[in-house]
């Protein structure tokens, strides 16, 4: 299906210029040029899927989607009302603000580039997909994505024969697969459409998906495998990219021993990359070489590359008769499979090395920060700089904090002998005489955060920074310790 965008505005050139970015992504778009266009002529047209109003909220303009389509449409909106993105230039009161936020799907300040309005627009499309399905009845079948019970739904629908809509819902993603007589027809995830977003659809581990059984119109169906091919499909990638990862699990730098690449004769993929890399790319010069191959294909078929090269990550950088993967692709690859910056050569602005008596939690924190679960190191960004953070190894029976610039204690109370091991950690890192933070995790915003005194040592001197397991909360403790360095 091709959604459709109301845009209301003041500014006919700008709501122009946003239509045609909207266009681009093969959405059809109304305008509504507020004083100009008669909302007759509007309300002739289907109802939209999202409405993006530029109307100033304070100026008493309708900015709720019951307002809006009750002045345009009528009774004619139905029950699921179109996904509002509201833009706004001025600082609004908090009652406006609290009103509109509770009711618009985004709330977004003026001035918006066309791309980053594309991007969120797409992200209310989908969420407005699921919610009408919601609204129209129940659904047939719903199960969590995890375990794979997502692929015992889709074949459901294939074998039955089915027809009708399955929404995915993720932590920060949603998508939705059509289907006619149990073949699908029609799939968006992101910007992804057709075969590529099923694939990126069977990638989710989080969220639900739920199968609405419904009459399915569709006069120009993508063209998309059986629902039996996409799944060995995936099946293929996701065991390359599982031993691309494999073959990458030394967690301390980089090495790259290679012959001339070469690619097997049935990776098609690999081929493709291999032709593509005419002199020494980079992996974002290599994304823009091929455009119509999805990130996640391109990343599975570099990491074949890489295994079958036998890559593998040490100390420093060191090509060896790499002709066509150069050093930097090489890094770039590794640090999106791995979640950690590979580049060990290169001097940052400030090294952080995360310390705690139980290394897993260690790497749980500086995982936070790229995504994973575990990690050993990771890159932040403050504003122009990189920072480099990576886990402090014990030696010789104390942690070195010694090729650092500062460092993170974190002072874990469910951790074995957790008061000794905190008062020989705090001893280390001073004697280091660089900078330290003091980072004490807490299970919930309720909980009380321990501090130093919990394990009888003096506070004095301590910049002590509580935090919860979440991506927000880690970078507040790392943003805080890098501010007291600059």
């Amino acid at each position: 299906m091709n959604g459709r965008i109301l845009i209301i505005d003041t500014n006919g050139a700008l709501a122009g210029l946003w239509a045609k970015r909207f266009e681009s992504d093969f959405f059809e778009v109304d305008i509504l040029v507020d004083g100009e266009t008669k909302y007759s002529d509007i309300a002739k047209k289907p109802l939209p899927e999202v409405i993006v109003s530029g109307l100033e909220p304070e100026r008493n303009a309708p900015c709720t989607p019951q307002e809006i389509c009750s002045a345009i449409y009528g009774k004619k909106a139905g029950k699921a009302l179109p996904a509002l993105i509201q833009l706004h230039s001025v600082l609004l009161p908090p009652s406006k603000k609290a009103k509109i936020e509770k009711a618009a799907f985004s709330v977004m300040m003026k001035p918006v580039s066309p791309a980053r309005l594309l991007e969120e627009a797409r992200r209310a499309f989908l969420h407005h997909v699921r919610v009408r399905c919601e609204k129209e009845g129940e659904a047939t079948m719903t199960v969590a994505l995890q375990g794979g019970a997502l692929l015992g739904l889709l074949q459901f629908v294939e074998m039955g024969k089915r027809s009708g809509i399955t929404t995915v819902a993720s932590s920060d993603n949603e998508a939705y697969i059509e289907f006619n007589k149990g073949r699908p027809i029609d799939a968006k995830a992101g910007r992804l459409a057709g075969e590529d977003a099923v694939m990126e659809i069977l990638s989710w581990k989080d969220g639900q998906a739920s199968f609405f059984e419904r009459t399915i119109k569709n006069d120009n169906p993508a063209s998309i495998p059986a629902v039996k091919t996409l799944v060995e499909k995936h099946a293929k990638q996701t065991i390359a990219m599982g031993k691309a990862e494999d073959a990458f699990d030394d967690p301390d730098a980089l090495i790259a021993k290679n012959g001339s690449p070469k690619a097997p004769e049935d990776d098609s993929d690999a081929v493709r990359i291999l032709e593509a890399l005419d002199g020494e790319r980079s992996l974002s010069e290599l994304t823009d070489a091929l455009p119509n191959m999805p990130r996640r294909r391109l990343l599975s078929a570099l990491g074949r590359l890489l295994d079958r090269h036998d890559v593998r990550r040490t100390r420093r950088v060191d090509m060896e008769d790499a002709s066509g993967l150069s050093s930097k692709l090489v890094q770039e690859a590794l640090a999106v499979l791995c979640g950690d910056d590979t580049s060990m050569l290169v001097r940052h602005p400030a090294s952080i090395g995360v310390y705690c008596s139980e290394p897993r939690t260690a790497r749980r924190f500086i995982g936070a920060l790229c995504g994973r679960k575990m990690a050993s190191h990771a890159v932040f960004a403050a504003g122009k700089h990189h920072i480099l953070l990576g886990e402090v190894q014990k030696r010789a029976g104390s942690p070195d904090f010694f090729d650092v610039d500062a460092s993170i204690v974190i002072l874990d109370t469910k951790a074995k002998n957790a008061e000794d091991a905190a008062a020989k950690s705090l001893d280390a890192a001073r004697s280091a005489e660089a900078k330290f933070i003091l980072a004490t995790p807490q299970e919930s915003p309720a909980g009380k955060a321990p501090v130093p005194s919990v394990f009888g040592l003096d506070e004095r001197d301590m910049e002590i920074a509580p935090f919860q397991w979440d991506e927000k909360s880690v970078l507040s403790v790392v943003e805080t310790l890098f501010a007291s360095l600059v």
